[in-house]
């Protein structure tokens, strides 16, 4: 795919390319995306030359289609102070659905407020390092040694790994104590996710898998894993792609101590 430059002044003209995008890409081309534009002062989302303001939950939708139609190929490039942010809507995603799915591979950006003159510096040199030795890590390197900014190149599956195993269990402990408080949620939103990751009745025995045993949740976290990150639908490409979960780590301390939550 050649470059293309596009300049946008709308949120429709916006949010109409992307779809453009998304409608012309073929099989086997892996699309990288690049936007300049200014971060809103919230820190979710940017504000185009016409003042419109376009949140990161509204470019998800979009960026993930495109991304399921490249296997899990989109990278993003957002030159904005803090565009870094958009890895919370990733994170939500990953969390609020089970019908989710990735808005990208990789994601190059900051999370702090900077300058307009060091984003038009830092972004060149990154894309002349990677033309040259194709190395997303390497060409943040070098971005960064001439830039007082940090930038980051956060992979999907990489921050996903990282919040499995440093902020999974305080998340697991808050929807076991909702349990605890409110049994009438586990056949709403548990037993939903015991069908998911098993195929299977939710009993009481599922319940008390749901409270108590750390496969569950690690199976649990597999299967959202495969199918957030594209895995069952382009097999030829993912397979063996994104290493699966293995353990929880302090798994025992993000349950709380068991009482009777069945109600007469």
């Amino acid at each position: 795919m050649n470059p293309e430059l596009h300049i946008v002044n709308s949120r429709t003209e916006l949010l109409n390319l992307l779809n453009k995008i998304n409608d012309e890409l073929q099989p086997g081309q892996f699309p990288l995306i690049h936007i300049e534009a200014h971060g809103l002062d919230q820190k979710n989302g940017i504000v185009l030359v016409s003042d419109d303001e376009v949140l990161w939950s509204e470019l998800r939708p979009v960026f993930t289609e495109i991304n399921i139609k490249c296997c899990n190929n989109l990278s993003l490039a957002i030159s904005a102070c803090s565009s870094s942010r958009i890895i919370d809507e990733l994170i939500a995603s990953f969390t609020d659905s089970i019908d989710s799915r990735a808005p990208f591979f990789c994601f190059i950006g900051t999370e702090e407020v900077i300058d307009v003159d060091y984003l038009i510096v830092a972004f060149p040199i990154f894309y002349q390092s990677l033309a040259k030795d194709k190395n997303w890590n390497k060409a943040v390197e070098e971005m960064n040694a001439h830039s007082p900014t940090k930038f980051n190149c956060d992979i999907c599956y990489h921050v996903l790994w990282h919040w499995l195993h440093e902020v999974a269990n305080s998340w697991i402990k808050e929807r076991t104590s909702k349990i605890l408080a409110d049994p009438d949620i586990i056949a709403n939103v548990y037993c939903k996710w015991y069908i998911y990751a098993y195929d299977k009745d939710c009993t009481i025995d599922a319940i008390m898998e749901i409270f108590t045993r750390e496969q569950f949740y690690i199976d649990f976290f597999n299967k959202r894993l495969e199918d957030y990150l594209i895995v069952s639908d382009c097999k030829e490409l993912n397979a063996n792609r994104f290493p699966s979960v293995k353990s929880l780590p302090n798994f025992e301390k993000s349950i709380p101590p068991m009482r009777v939550v069945r109600r007469n």
